[in-house]
């Protein structure tokens, strides 16, 4: 025989939500969603700045014949170039604006005969740094390069070497040309 119905007991705790169970199988990957709105304009960047490198360059050389030239700076008579005009015709000498690393060139000719020997300087505040020479008979060319390091108001020019080696030749053919130009400014 069944029994009587007992009285409503007290509520119990409340049970687990499933979280702390075991995981269960990784489901199928879902459709990708809908595009995005486009998003704001972005901020303005920094302005672009041209190449603020600081720029000399020459080139001069003699149109006409110079012939024994004396043992001091040689002052070509034509200017082909002179960017920022740091070559100075009247004194024959480049007078560096924008301390850095410059390279400088010359040519030298001389005529034909056995005496018109030919040696010639590049100088730097009065210090010979290389020379190029050339001997003998017939026409005779000599021509030497270098690089190198200045300061604000160093010097740089050609000189010849000695009074046995000074007769240059040169006419509208330009035999006789000096050259330099910054390659990059110092920090």
């Amino acid at each position: 025989m069944k029994g009587d119905v007992g009285a409503k007991g007290e509520k119990g705790n409340q049970g687990s939500d499933g979280r702390d169970g075991l995981p269960g199988k990784i489901g199928p990957i879902g459709l990708p969603g809908a595009t995005g709105e486009k998003g704001g304009k972005g901020e303005k960047g920094e302005q672009a700045t041209t190449n603020s490198q600081p720029k000399s360059a020459f080139s001069v050389g003699y149109n006409v014949n110079p012939g024994r030239h004396p043992i001091s700076p040689m002052k070509y008579s034509l200017i082909i170039t002179n960017f920022g005009n740091h070559y100075n015709k009247e004194t024959g000498k480049f007078v560096c604006q924008h301390p850095g690393i410059y390279v400088f060139q010359f040519t030298s000719g001389s005529s034909r005969g056995s005496n018109d020997n030919i040696l010639t300087s590049i100088k730097k505040n009065g210090q010979r740094i290389l020379s190029s020479r050339e001997t003998g008979s017939g026409y005779k060319s000599a021509s030497n390069m270098v690089v190198l390091d200045l300061v604000a108001n160093d010097e740089v020019w050609t000189e010849p070497y000695s009074t046995n080696h000074n007769y240059y030749y040169s006419n509208n053919y330009i035999y006789c040309s000096f050259s330099g130009f910054l390659l990059y400014a110092s920090a």
